[in-house]
């Protein structure tokens, strides 16, 4: 018979093992991660950022299923968003930084009603002491252009400056009075700017949006410390349509991937202003400003060519198709590619035209891309810049005028130019093109002979 201290003693042993297991089995139910509970994922593409002093913009790519925040207390900071549901990309524009010291802060993003952050981004930004004022140089590199690449091996178009590897925004204008050069977009191919508040929009003109679009697929710059740059973009609340796309083109651009049509919205710019689709109509097909087969060096430097903000609608049985009066326009242009960088900017215009070769179209509102307010342009055109010779190796900022040549290639949006070969008639001095247009090209190359017009300097 067991005596009554052991009955206590084993008592006291049961109470406390069963205590330990329900502790264990508390503590196990504790550290099961929320989003596991609830079969949620939320996913960033950035987790720090460093800035230069002058403004730009940035974006940020969340991949979730579920409603989640952005949040910043920085007022030097402006975010497109603060909430958002499933995957979605959010815009940070900031300000120049005058003070002489960095700033930094902190940008909060996790699940709608979590009060504690999933991720904490870490955003710096150098003081204006610390910015670097390159104003150019010999060869490869500097502020305004530094990527006439001459053949570097793996140096995809030799396209970028060391300033702006990570702008997303502020590039592009319409010319006209007010124009600034921002310190992060003088790249040789763009246009003037007006945007001096930063905010990715024409100052003179909201209905303009204005993105660049860097490669991600481990193409560099040409001073090998960056990212290089994809193409920038000009974007028409109004016509649903890019105004303009500016981009460098160069043969190590061209080659590594084939090509696939993963067309959808431009993350950086509203939705609302793009395209609701990748559906057709109005007689149109969908042309591209900067061609795929321009951008196969990465699947991501394909893939953003797909973006909406690069696609207007062009005619389809004789403009945007084999032998059409685009597609043959586009094939001499390839033609003008060289071992320096061939800068080109695509564009689009509106109003009624009539064309060298006496073809005149008028304005209309299409179907198109799955909205009905799409205007189809009546015009295209090419503005081209580049040296004489083709294998320089110098920046076009620092050749002088007798060494370059440029020129504005126009025809009319009509069937009519199919089977067309390029000549002199169509061909305009850019100084010229830009009293049809409003906008000011090649900006930043302030020796790019606009005033002339030579049709033996191309070949016609």
């Amino acid at each position: 018979m067991m005596k009554t201290t052991d009955i206590k003693t084993l008592v006291k042993r049961c109470a406390m093992v069963c205590a330990m297991f329900f502790a264990l089995l508390s503590t196990s139910c504790e550290e099961e991660p929320t989003e596991q509970n609830n079969n949620k994922t939320l996913e960033i593409s950035v987790n720090s950022k460093s800035l230069e002093a002058a403004r730009g913009s940035f974006v940020i790519n969340v991949d979730s299923n579920s409603e989640w925040t952005i949040s910043t207390s920085a007022e030097w900071i402006t975010l497109s968003g603060e909430e958002f549901s499933g995957s979605a990309g959010v815009l940070v524009t900031y300000t120049a930084n005058e003070g002489e010291k960095s700033r930094s802060t902190k940008l909060d993003i996790g699940y709608k009603g979590d009060t504690t952050p999933t991720y904490t981004v870490l955003v710096t930004q150098k003081g204006a002491s610390s910015e670097d004022d390159n104003t150019g140089g010999s060869g490869e590199g500097g502020d305004n252009s530094g990527d006439d690449n001459t053949g570097d091996s793996g140096n995809t178009g030799g396209s970028g400056d060391d300033n702006n590897d990570d702008n997303t925004g502020g590039s592009g204008n319409t010319g006209g009075s007010g124009n600034t050069t921002s310190k992060n977009t003088r790249w040789a191919e763009l246009p003037a700017i007006v945007d001096a508040n930063g905010d990715g929009r024409n100052d003179n003109d909201n209905t303009l949006y204005y993105t660049n679009h860097l490669c991600d697929g481990g193409e560099k710059n040409a001073q090998r410390n960056g990212k290089a740059r994809n193409y920038s973009v000009c974007f028409s609340a109004k016509h649903h349509v890019p105004m303009w796309v500016a981009a460098p083109r160069h043969s190590s651009y061209e080659s590594g991937v084939n090509r696939k049509d993963t067309y959808k919205a431009d993350p950086t710019l509203p939705a609302n202003i793009q395209y609701n689709s990748k559906s057709t109509g109005g007689g149109c097909n969908k042309g591209h400003m900067l061609g795929s087969a321009e951008r196969l060096s990465s699947r991501s430097a394909n893939d953003q060519v797909m973006y909406f903000s690069n696609i207007a609608p062009q005619l389809s049985s004789g403009y945007n198709t084999g032998g059409g009066g685009w597609n043959t326009l586009e094939d001499w242009v390839d033609g003008q590619s060289c071992a320096d960088t061939l800068y080109q900017v695509i564009g689009c215009y509106f109003d009624r035209y009539t064309d060298g070769y006496g073809k005149t179209v008028s304005p209309k509102t299409i179907d198109f891309g799955g909205r009905s307010d799409v205007s189809m342009p009546t015009m295209f055109y090419c503005v081209l810049l580049r040296t004489k010779k083709g294998n320089t190796g110098k920046s076009v900022i620092d050749c002088a005028a007798s060494e370059l040549k440029c020129a504005a290639f126009v025809r009319s949006h009509t069937n009519d130019h199919k089977g067309q070969k390029v000549t002199r008639t169509e061909m305009m001095s850019v100084a010229d093109l830009e009293k049809i247009t409003g906008f000011t090209y090649f900006v930043n190359v302030p020796n790019a002979p606009k005033n002339t017009c030579n049709a033996s300097d191309w070949g016609l």
